[in-house]
């Protein structure tokens, strides 16, 4: 995706097309999943309402982006369900229950919520076997290309 950038006479580019100014300091790529998300906010600014809906722009093994419609507060623990989908049909869904670290919120303007980075804190082994067996099945086509492999 393409959007206007405040460097003038750049754009603007998510992913791994990212542009050279834009220093990728991630330790894990991100796939573009778009799964359900369930944010429980220790955040002092919404009292009535504490557990929030989202979904996810990307993920990785280190963490997700998620759109939301809550404006949460940067670095502020969270618990997160995030709800993995199955591989096929009939399958079985995925709840990863998970404690996670918010970064920065934006409004996207190209959806009209709010995009939050969630770092996960002391993600337990299992958890993250599950999410990289998942991850692995469903980008590995996606990874082979970022590094150009075929992906056989």
């Amino acid at each position: 995706m393409t959007n206007a950038c405040p460097i003038p006479g750049h754009l603007l580019r998510c992913g791994p097309e990212a542009l050279p100014y834009m220093e990728e300091r991630r330790k894990h790529p991100r796939y573009p999943a778009c799964w359900r998300v369930l944010i429980h906010c220790h955040c002092y600014h919404d009292r009535e309402r504490r557990i929030f809906d989202g979904t996810t722009a990307d993920v990785s093994l280190g963490g997700f982006c998620v759109h939301c419609d809550h404006n949460l507060c940067t670095s502020r623990k969270v618990d997160v369900i995030l709800l993995i989908p199955p591989l096929h049909s009939g399958g079985q869904a995925h709840k990863l229950v998970l404690r996670g670290r918010t970064g920065q919120t934006v409004l996207a303007g190209e959806t009209g919520a709010f995009r939050t980075g969630v770092q996960f804190l002391n993600i337990d082994e299992s958890q993250h076997r599950l999410l990289a067996q998942h991850l692995d099945a469903r980008f590995r086509y996606h990874l082979a290309r970022m590094i150009g492999q075929d992906g056989g």
